[in-house]
């Protein structure tokens, strides 16, 4: 999934080119990786075990070219939680590798 504007978006003051996305609360994230993947559920809970407590949870982004798109590292998990809070401010556009995620 690629973000096409930073709105929205902290930058990362050690990496000017990468962003993150701060608005998802810790608990909502970990009942998004919850219902992720249920074939795995170790990795699941791996996932919740090592997210930050009492805090939200940092979606990483790359700029990949100078004034460009803004890549995810992580789809699954981003378009689920921007489905799931209902966020229509931040545009995207989705690969058509992701869209079995829809």
């Amino acid at each position: 999934m690629r973000v096409t504007q930073p709105e929205g978006l902290t930058q990362n003051d050690e990496n000017p080119t990468e962003y993150v996305v701060k608005f998802i609360p810790h608990q909502a994230a970990a009942d998004l990786y919850s219902s992720m993947d249920v074939s795995n559920p170790a990795k699941v809970s791996h996932l919740i075990t090592n997210m930050p407590k009492g805090y939200v949870v940092e979606i990483p982004f790359l700029d990949t070219t100078p004034g460009g798109e803004l890549v995810c590292t992580n789809d699954a998990h981003v378009l689920r939680a921007l489905c799931s809070l209902n966020i229509s401010r931040v545009p995207v556009v989705l690969h058509q590798a992701s869209a079995h995620l829809i």
